[in-house]
Formats: structure tokens, C-alpha cells, sequence
């Protein structure tokens, strides 16, 4: 007899939105999850076990998000969905025998061990409840959920409807609980009432807005790092007398909070333009009983403070609340629209710190014979820097910090700062801003060093890279790092680098797989990240899904990928390594791609070109693919002249148009010891020696020495890295000196360093002229040849670069 074997009933199904797609980003990315959440509190009375379990169950059948269960695996997008049934987990422990101070550690050990469990999005159940009877008549409530479903108002929600269930079970009368709106009546509503007005209030607030003043100076950071917390509070007396300053001021309490915050982060950052977000119920939308709705409708916000010094903080703060009541019309807006309303690059985050001001709906509640207080929550978060007010009768804040991004002496620093920027409010309640960020102490050096170290952190790991950089092979992967450039702000992205290690959030996820659909055509569901996060396992992951034939490259390094202008090509120097074009790529327009091409055999490679004219075409090939259109900008230095003119020589006989830039380098080093050039170079030398003889001597002697020596040093005591550089070098070499210098080009750009014989310079263009036929423009700039790629005289050298480069 065959079996019919019924699918399970679904209510229904729900895309996620923003807030939860970057919840379960977290969720299933980071080393610990931070949007798990317990709700606890205290249960004094006569409790009725069965009773309270029916309650829950009410409670489940009345709010869908309770049968809510997320999918991801083998879907396009992910999604809710809702059942007509969902069980909860239920716990009972008996802790009578414990002293109270027992039973408080015991308490949060069994609170660590279950978030250790972890949630099960795809599983029933989502919700666990432990009842703790700590006395005879006395329990602990605990409730473990996730914020991807339930924020902090919707708890508060759930736990009022859950025990006025219990009431009415106890007292045999049916309960008269208010009407709740359907989920789906409301994405109807946004649907239709969104973004009205929504685009011109974000412009309006962020106008003239640059650049955010951040924490975090580049994107990499201790992924899954579990925050610190650090607790302060205020005494009931101040608390009150805050309180009525908020009154006196003429705004909410709310406000007058992240006014201060402001002029922390003012004094901090040394600037009067602050942005920091803030988190926001979403509940403030014209939706009919909204606020009865039980789901995840939080959302994060920028604030932006404007001060103006000669204004009095009052004033500000009125700016402030005004703001703030506007972006109540917007709460539902999402942060990567923001962004672009804003017209910030991407690769700029309005913020990296969070200000939440806890006004969740908490109060005791009476249940028949119970009466339920004590309530907490959790909060979650991903910024380096949360600060909380908790609004009791002593007010209190709590930083959340990621060590690994704020030292310490910062910590400490705002502890300190906020009292004394209330104590200076309550004593000048008219202060000017100016006056009150005089009051404040200054930030500690600490993190000016941070910073120094940040940046020597940047430099040491680009140092780095000159050995485990891998180029994109393709098109696909080219085209990927161009999205991850883009997203992350920066440059020199190696096909093996981690999504993930870069630094890569939800917010960078959801645009990047946008980007990957709108510059290549195919969709990827989100979780492709976690089995393919470098850009060599997603290239082959779409690749595969659309069918994608792609050429391969071999000699093609991107230094920057990002911009609309011509890009240059930058040829390798004598020893085969391209990443000296790193600061010009920094110091030349931000438009302008620039690209470098590195020979086979510079990671220990066997199959080297065994000619100029080989390794030529080979480059020639492989940057028309990339830019197939428009006049080709080839810049050459040092040993790669030869391989720069045959490139052009090739190009031309393709019909392609091209443009050598020549960065101070002679046209043939062998011609360096014909009878009027060596009369050039012994002048220039005596000169130096009578001016400094030891000096000249030391020179001389010091580079001889340091050329025959050096190739022994490296083949008795070099490592695997600096072999191949060295063999390299001396394959260049040889190519360079086999190489005739008969080929003809039609124009050139040399861009030459002032040296202090004009003799050299002439002899640079003497030599290039036999090489062309038509023009030979001439640009002159300050520095060194040994420096011409190094800070400061790559500033001079990529301006020059910009004024000769032939647009397309």
C-alpha cells in the first residue's frame, strides 16, 4: 500500500529585511554570535506550571514571528517562514538548595552555557524558556531568542501578552487582548508608502558632508570579537537633576544624551562635524497599532551634529531633536540607501560607534497571583565603540568597546568624559558649545598612536603582499576585485584574500552580491560567502553558474582598479616586481585605474620569456583585453624601456594607438659608456668629490661593492623570495642586453627629475629621439631618479603623469 506523505502546512513566507539579512550575516560568520538574546526576569508568586506553558502557547498561536523559522540553504534569497504550530523548548530547575549569592553565579553560568548551544535558525524550536525556582514562591524567567526575529519592544510585547494570558487562564475568563495587524498587511504598507520625502531629508541632513571621523582606521579588524563592557552611572540626585535639565533645555531626555555623546565625539576627533548611529524602534510609521506588532522592525540610523561654536549647546541640541523628529518619518529606511542619498563613497561608513538610549516599555506586571519584575535584556552589536543610557532612578551608561580597535586609556577617557560634560551642563545650563568643549579634557595620545600604529600595520602587511599577492587570472576575477576595491576603500586586493579578513560586514555582502548581479549577470544566494569567500572561489563559483568561458591572464597586476579615466600600465622595473607603482597609484588622480605587468618566473617559475620581443607581445595582448578601446598609456623605468618600445612597436602594427611615458630613464643603458656620455658622468663626479670627497668616494665604492655582492649574499644566505627576485634580475639582464634597439615609435612623454647637471636630462632626450618619429614631450619635476616612485616625489611624478597622459 502506498504512502501519502503530507507536507507540512505553511502560514506563510517573508523575504528578510535589511536588518535581519545582516543579523544572519553575523550569525554565520563570526566566531560568536552576537544576536543571541536572553530575556529574563523575576516571577514572584504562586506559579502554575501547566497554566503558564497553555499561556505560551497562546502566546505563539496570536504572534507569527513566535512559528517563525529562517532558511537559506538552496535558496535565491532568504527567507521567514511561518508555521501554524511551533513548540517551545521548555526547562525546569529547582536552585532552592543554593544560597542567593550562589544561585546569582549560577545563574549567569547556566545563562553562558545555553547562548553556547548556539540557535538553530532552520529547527523548531527558536524560543527556549528556563523556569529557575530560586524559592518556595520565587522563579527565575529566562527566555532565550535571537534579534534576527524579536527586537528589544517586540520582547516586551510577547512577555505582557504572555502573562495576561496567564491571567486570564487562572481566573477562567477569556482574555481581551487588542487586535494585532497582519505581517503581511504591513509589507504591503511599505510597499506603498516608503521613500516618499525620504531621499531629500537624508541629502538635506548630510549636505556638505565629507568624511566621517572614525575609530576603526582600516577595515580589518578581530572578527567575532566578543565587546567589553564598562559600567558608569550617575547618582540618584544628578540623575534628577538631569532629568529637569532635558525639561529646562526644552527636549527629550534621549536628545540631551546624544548631545553629549556629540560633544564627546567633537572633542575626541578634534572636529565640530560628528555622525555616529543610533538605533530606532521603527515603530514610528503611520502603520494603524504598530506598536502591538511582535517581529524584528528595529533599525539603525545615522545622526549627524553640526556644531556651530558661537551658538549655545541649547540651540544645538533643538537642531538636534529636530533632525531627529524628521528621521522618525524615515525609520525604516535602510543604511546603504542612506549612504547613497548622502553621496558618500561607498568605501566611506557614515559611522562606526552606536548610541542607544534604552526606553523599552519595561514596568512590573501583576498576573493573577504573580507579580513580574526585574526585567533585562540583552543588546547586540558589531561597532567597535557602543555606548547605552539606561534610563533608571540612577541613570546609567555602559560601553561595549572591541578592545582590539580602542585601547584602553580611550575607554577610560570617555568613562570619565560624560560626567564632566553633565556637570558642566548643570552648572552653565547656557553654555556655548565652545565653552563647554573647553571644559573637557583632551583625548589622551593614546589614539594618535593607535592611528600610527594602524598605519604602519597597513604598511607592514602591503610589504607583505610583494610575496603572497596573486593578480586576477580573468576577466571574472578582475571584475571582483574592481566590486571588493570599491567596497573596502582599498587597493592591492589579492585573489586569496578573505572577504572576511578584510574586514567584510552584512551591509559590504548585500552590495558586493548586487554589484556581482549588475556587472556580470548572475545571481548568488548570500551563503556563497561561506564556502567560497576569496575572489579566486566566487570567480569559479560564477563561472560555473553562468556558463562563463574566461581568457586567462598571466602578467596582469591591478594596483588600483577603481575610476572612469584611461588607466596606465605600468611596465616592471629590473627585477621583475611591480608593487614600487603602489604610491603612484595612491598619488595620481582617484579616477585613473593603474595596472602593472609582471613577468612569468618572479615566484620561481620556469617557463620565463626568452625575449624582448616575446614578452612584449605577450603584454600587449593581455592589457588590450582590458582596455579593448582608445589609446594605450604605457609607462617604462629603468630596465623596462626596451620592453615598453616593443610593445609600442607591436601595438602599432595592430592598428592600435599608444603613448610611452618614460619616467626618467635613458633610452639604451649600454650607450651610457660612449665617449660624450662618460665625459658627462666623470664631470658630475668630480663635482661631487670636490664638494665631498668622502662622500663621493663612499658612493662610488658602496654601489660597486654592493652590486658583485650582493648576488652572492642572496644565492649562499638569501631565502626562496629573494633567489627568485635575484635570478630574475639577471634573466632581465641578459633579455635587455640581446635585445635591437631598431624599432620606430610615433610619440613619447619623458617625465624627467631636475638634477644638477642639465647635461644628463639633454642626454636622456638625445637618446630617445633616433627611437621616434614624431613628438617628444618634455616634463621636468622635482626629486630623485632613486625616489621617483617614493614619498614625497611620487606627489610630483604622478602630477606630471596626469598632465601628459592621452585621454580615450
Amino acid at each position: 500500500m502506498e504512502t501519502t506523505i503530507k507536507k507540512p502546512k505553511i502560514d506563510a513566507i517573508y523575504p528578510l529585511n535589511a536588518m535581519q539579512q545582516g543579523l544572519l550575516f553575523h550569525h554565520l560568520t563570526e566566531g560568536e554570535d552576537q544576536g543571541f538574546l536572553t530575556v529574563q526576569c523575576v516571577i514572584d508568586g504562586p506559579l502554575d506550571i501547566a497554566l503558564f506553558k497553555q499561556a505560551w502557547k497562546a502566546v505563539s498561536k496570536r504572534h507569527e514571528v513566535m512559528r517563525t523559522s529562517v532558511h537559506w540553504k538552496n535558496v535565491e534569497r532568504p527567507v521567514l517562514l511561518v508555521r501554524p504550530e511551533k513548540e517551545i523548548q521548555w526547562s525546569f530547575l529547582d536552585w532552592r538548595d543554593q544560597p542567593a549569592t550562589e544561585q546569582n553565579r549560577s545563574l549567569e553560568a547556566y545563562k553562558k552555557e545555553r547562548k553556547d548551544l548556539g540557535v538553530a535558525f532552520e529547527e523548531n524550536p527558536l524560543s527556549r524558556i528556563s523556569v529557575i525556582q530560586k524559592e518556595s514562591d520565587s522563579y527565575y524567567f529566562v527566555w532565550e531568542c535571537h534579534h534576527l526575529l524579536l527586537d528589544g519592544w517586540s520582547s516586551t510585547i510577547i512577555l505582557k501578552d504572555a502573562f495576561a494570558y496567564y491571567a486570564s487562564l487562572s481566573s477562567g475568563v477569556s482574555p481581551q487582548l487588542p487586535t494585532i495587524p497582519n505581517y503581511t498587511s504591513y509589507r504591503n504598507w511599505l510597499k506603498t508608502n516608503t521613500l516618499n520625502g525620504a531621499a531629500d531629508f537624508w541629502k538635506t541632513t548630510f549636505e556638505d558632508f565629507t568624511k566621517a571621523s572614525l575609530f576603526q582606521q582600516n577595515t580589518a579588524q578581530s572578527l567575532g570579537k566578543t565587546p567589553t563592557s564598562y559600567t558608569n552611572k550617575f547618582t540618584v540626585q544628578t540623575s534628577e537633576d538631569l532629568k529637569s535639565l532635558a525639561k529646562h533645555y526644552k527636549v527629550t531626555l534621549n536628545t540631551l544624551f546624544q548631545g553629549i555623546w556629540s560633544l564627546a565625539l567633537a572633542k575626541c576627533f578634534n572636529t565640530k562635524d560628528v555622525t555616529f548611529g543610533t538605533t530606532v524602534s521603527g515603530r514610528s510609521i503611520p502603520f494603524p497599532n504598530i506598536e502591538r506588532m511582535a517581529g524584528m522592525f528595529a533599525n539603525v540610523l545615522p545622526v549627524r551634529t553640526l556644531f556651530d561654536i558661537s551658538h549655545s549647546f541649547q540651540f544645538c541640541l533643538q537642531q538636534l531633536q529636530s533632525q531627529q523628529q524628521g528621521a522618525r518619518n524615515y525609520e525604516y529606511c535602510k543604511i546603504d540607501e542612506i549612504v547613497s542619498w548622502a553621496n558618500v563613497p561607498e568605501d566611506q561608513p557614515l559611522f562606526d560607534n552606536l548610541f542607544v538610549f534604552e526606553n523599552f516599555p519595561w514596568e512590573n506586571i501583576s498576573s493573577g497571583d504573580l507579580t513580574v519584575s526585574s526585567f533585562e535584556s540583552g543588546i547586540t552589536t558589531t561597532y567597535p565603540l557602543t555606548v547605552i543610557f539606561k534610563i533608571e532612578d540612577c541613570i546609567q551608561y555602559d560601553l561595549l568597546v572591541n578592545t582590539t580597535v580602542i585601547p584602553t586609556a580611550i575607554i577610560e577617557w570617555f568613562l570619565n568624559v560624560i560626567p564632566t560634560i553633565a556637570v558642566t551642563l548643570l552648572l552653565n545650563k547656557d553654555t556655548s558649545v565652545n565653552d563647554a568643549l573647553q571644559q573637557i579634557p583632551i583625548i589622551p595620545s593614546a589614539l594618535s598612536r593607535k592611528r600610527i600604529l594602524d598605519d604602519l600595520q597597513v604598511q607592514e602587511d602591503f610589504e607583505k603582499k610583494e610575496t603572497t599577492y596573486i593578480a586576477p587570472r580573468n576577466k571574472v576575477e578582475l571584475t571582483l576585485v574592481e566590486i571588493w576595491e570599491q567596497l573596502f576603500g582599498i587597493n592591492y586586493i589579492s585573489i586569496t584574500d578573505s572577504f572576511f579578513h578584510l574586514g567584510g560586514k552584512s551591509l559590504l555582502s548585500v552590495k558586493m552580491f548586487a554589484l556581482i548581479e549588475e556587472k556580470l549577470g548572475v545571481k548568488l544566494p548570500p551563503t556563497t560567502l561561506l564556502e567560497s569567500p576569496t575572489i579566486q572561489a566566487l570567480a569559479e563559483v560564477i563561472t560555473t553558474k553562468g556558463n562563463t568561458d574566461t581568457v586567462a591572464w598571466k602578467y596582469l597586476v591591478p594596483i588600483k582598479t577603481k575610476g572612469d579615466k584611461t588607466p596606465l600600465f605600468c611596465i616592471h622595473a629590473g627585477g621583475g616586481h611591480v608593487f614600487f607603482y603602489k604610491s603612484l597609484a595612491d598619488a595620481i588622480d582617484i579616477q585613473r585605474p593603474v595596472y602593472a605587468l609582471q613577468p612569468v618566473g618572479i615566484f620561481g617559475e620556469d617557463n620565463m620569456h626568452q625575449s624582448i620581443e616575446d614578452m612584449a607581445r605577450d603584454y600587449a595582448d593581455e592589457i588590450s583585453l582590458v582596455q579593448p578601446e582608445g589609446t594605450l598609456n604605457i609607462v617604462v623605468y629603468c630596465f623596462s624601456t626596451a620592453v615598453g618600445l616593443e610593445m609600442v612597436s607591436y601595438l602599432k602594427s595592430k592598428g592600435r594607438e599608444t603613448h610611452l611615458i618614460v619616467a626618467d630613464t635613458i633610452a639604451e643603458h649600454r650607450l651610457l659608456f660612449d665617449k660624450e656620455r662618460l665625459l658627462i658622468r666623470v664631470t658630475a663626479f668630480l663635482k661631487r668629490f670636490f664638494s665631498n670627497p668622502f662622500k663621493a668616494l663612499y658612493a662610488m665604492i658602496g654601489f660597486r661593492v654592493m652590486f658583485y655582492l650582493k648576488p652572492i649574499r642572496v644565492r649562499l644566505f638569501g631565502n626562496e623570495a629573494e633567489k627568485n627576485t635575484e635570478k630574475m634580475r639577471l634573466h632581465l639582464v641578459d633579455l635587455f642586453n640581446a635585445y635591437t634597439w631598431d624599432s620606430k615609435i610615433d610619440n613619447v612623454s619623458l617625465i624627467l627629475t631636475e638634477k644638477g647637471d642639465d647635461h644628463y636630462n639633454h642626454e636622456i632626450v638625445r637618446s630617445w629621439k633616433p627611437l621616434v618619429l614624431g613628438e617628444i614631450i618634455v616634463k621636468t619635476t622635482k626629486g630623485q631618479h632613486a625616489t621617483f616612485f617614493e614619498d614625497p616625489d611620487v606627489l610630483h611624478t604622478a602630477q606630471a603623469m596626469d598632465q601628459v597622459i592621452i585621454e580615450s
